[in-house]
């Protein structure tokens, strides 16, 4: 497995390839913070392309290789709150058809919930827990992406779970579910 920092190098040498492999590596992330941000998930779909068209147009300014993922988050972000802001003026067109299931509102509100602890964490201890939890991948497998032993990779996530396990859920339906 290469690291982020290869991948980014032979994505910006036009290694079409090399940027699908970015692209597997984080897509579901992506989506995760998309979705959390709209709340439904085929605009969320929406988002992340748009995203990654973003940052294979833009590779060339990305100033760190090895921050692609956390650079990629924040596009999606970005991407997710402009389509939210005008999103919000068409709500009232929605039909029943094209809304989520009700069954979806809470653990909807759950996961806005959680996407706004991690984004309390420090960025580093945020991307890996997202590339761990939400992409699949093993501490060995990121730390060869962030370039650090995989030590350090367990030792980060470790540290970030437990400050995300110190912070108080503001809604009360999850406080009586944990």
């Amino acid at each position: 497995m290469e690291s982020d920092e290869v991948l980014v190098e032979r994505s910006r040498n036009g290694d079409v390839s090399a940027f699908e492999s970015l692209v597997a590596r984080y897509e579901r992330s992506a989506f995760s913070v998309a979705r959390s941000v709209l709340g439904n998930m085929h605009l969320a779909e929406e988002c992340v392309q748009e995203a990654f068209v973003a940052a294979w147009s833009a590779m060339a300014s990305l100033k760190e290789p090895s921050r692609f993922g956390a650079w990629l988050m924040s596009i999606s972000k970005r991407k997710a709150l402009r389509v939210a802001s005008s999103e919000q003026r068409h709500l009232s067109d929605c039909s029943y058809s094209e809304a989520e299931p009700e069954d979806w509102a809470a653990e909807s509100a759950r996961v806005t919930e959680l996407f706004e602890m991690l984004e309390r964490l420090p960025e580093d201890e945020r991307l890996l827990l997202t590339m761990h939890y939400f992409d699949g991948h093993s501490a060995r497998d990121i730390s060869v992406i962030i370039g650090r032993p995989v030590g350090t990779v367990t030792k980060m996530m470790s540290r970030a779970y437990d400050k995300l396990r110190k912070m108080p859920w503001s809604t009360s339906e999850v406080k009586n579910d944990s």
